[in-house]
């Protein structure tokens, strides 16, 4: 599927290619010559918000068996706020269109899905590096890619509010969590994980769920401001102690 026509809708602020076959995206820099034929349904908002956006058109490379995005004009929309890529076929060959001088240029995205639930993208064992420079970030959605660990240069999403990363093979959560001051809502069930620290985790978060992974004692979560601890389904924890859970905890 090749999108250079992108490269003209400057004012672009919401893109979805949700639900679609797309396996990679390459940044090649030459325009696809074929015609029209494949229309992409952005209707969905991210995150299922309603979205009266129409969808986009793209030509088909006759040469290439596997669905690819020409994604020549995709890192020009420098107005995008936000992405959704979730629910398709993309595996490592992401990281390839998230070169520095490409995912830069998106400085004032604020939302990005790619959860890879239903077609199941793989970003692999860690998400692209560069991932970590789109600072305006406020919510990300990684759930489901085979994630086996986040580098602690997550610490530069500074204004990160939401992260979602249900659905991995994390076993550990970094520690540079604990710096992230806006981070209110931390979902990382279905992973791996046998022990959270305190030190990882910031003092503004409000909802936590810890589902179904391998926690073999809960986290004190003293100083924190938490309404919502979610851990069921962890069967390695035999006792709680609430005296150690902030008197905040109302669920």
């Amino acid at each position: 599927v090749g999108m250079p026509a992108l490269a003209r809708l400057t004012s672009l602020r919401w893109l979805s290619l949700r639900r679609n076959s797309l396996r990679t995206a390459s940044v090649t820099t030459q325009p696809d010559p074929t015609p029209s034929s494949c229309a992409l349904d952005t209707g969905e908002a991210l995150g299922g918000k309603a979205s009266g956006t129409e969808g986009t058109n793209g030509g088909i490379h006759d040469a290439v068996a596997a669905p690819v995005v020409n994604v020549s004009g995709f890192w020009g929309l420098t107005s995008l706020q936000e992405l959704d890529l979730s629910s398709n076929e993309i595996r490592d060959g992401l990281a390839t269109a998230f070169a520095p001088d490409h995912l830069g240029s998106l400085s004032r995205l604020q939302t990005l899905n790619i959860c890879g639930v239903a077609r199941k993208n793989r970003l692999g064992a860690t998400p692209p590096t560069d991932l970590w420079r789109l600072e305006a970030l406020t919510a990300l959605n990684l759930n489901y890619n085979a994630i086996e660990t986040l580098p602690e240069a997550i610490s530069r999403l500074i204004n990160l509010v939401s992260l979602e990363v249900v659905g991995n093979r994390l076993q550990t959560l970094p520690e540079g969590l604990g710096t992230l001051d806006c981070l209110e809502r931390l979902a990382a069930s279905k992973n791996r994980l046998e022990v959270v620290n305190d030190s990882g985790l910031p003092r503004g978060l409000r909802r936590m769920y810890l589902r179904h992974n391998q926690l073999r004692c809960l986290p004190s979560c003293a100083g924190l401001a938490l309404e919502v601890l979610d851990v069921r389904d962890n069967p390695g924890v035999g006792s709680v102690d609430f005296d150690s859970v902030t008197s905040k905890l109302r669920q």
